[in-house]
C-alpha cells in the first residue's frame, strides 16, 4: 500500500512539473516575429548541456507563471547546429544569455536569476498603461 502510494506520488509530481508552462519556445524561424510582437519580452538562450541553464528551469517557469499578462517568457534552445547559428550570429556567444526585448529593441538582463528577482525587475520595466482619473484630466 505504501508502495503504491511512493509511486502515485511521484507520478502526480513528475505530470505536474511536465505540464504546459507559461514560457514559449522558440527558435530562428519565430523568433523575429515574437520579438517584434511582444511589448515586453525575457528571452533565455540556452544549450541542452549547460548546467546553468538547467538550473534556471525552475524560477524561470515560476517567474512566467506570475507575470502572465505583464510580459512574456520565451527560451532559445541554442543546442543544435542550426540554432546555435542563429544564436551566434544575433551575437549570444554564451550560456545562459537573458536578454529583454520591446517590440523587437533588445537590452541585457541585468537582474537576479531567481523566480522572484526577474518578477520584479520585469514588473518594474512593464509598460504603464495604469493612470488615475486625474493624471488622465491633467494631460488633456
Amino acid at each position: 500500500m505504501r508502495f503504491t502510494f511512493v509511486i502515485v506520488a511521484a507520478a502526480a509530481l513528475l505530470s505536474a512539473t511536465a505540464s504546459a508552462s507559461d514560457v514559449i519556445s522558440l527558435n530562428s524561424q519565430s523568433f523575429n516575429a515574437a520579438a517584434k510582437r511582444e511589448p515586453l519580452m525575457l528571452v533565455k538562450f540556452v544549450s541542452s548541456w549547460c548546467a546553468h541553464c538547467i538550473e534556471l528551469v525552475p524560477a524561470f517557469d515560476k517567474a512566467a507563471a506570475s507575470l502572465k499578462g505583464v510580459a512574456q517568457l520565451a527560451t532559445v534552445d541554442c543546442s543544435d547546429h542550426t540554432q546555435f547559428e542563429f544564436c551566434r550570429t544575433i551575437g549570444v556567444m554564451s550560456f545562459p544569455t537573458l536578454r529583454v526585448y520591446r517590440h523587437g529593441a533588445f537590452a541585457a538582463y541585468p537582474g537576479p536569476l531567481t523566480a522572484d528577482g526577474i518578477v520584479s525587475a520585469l514588473k518594474a520595466s512593464a509598460p504603464r498603461y495604469v493612470c488615475t482619473v486625474s493624471q488622465l484630466f491633467r494631460a488633456h
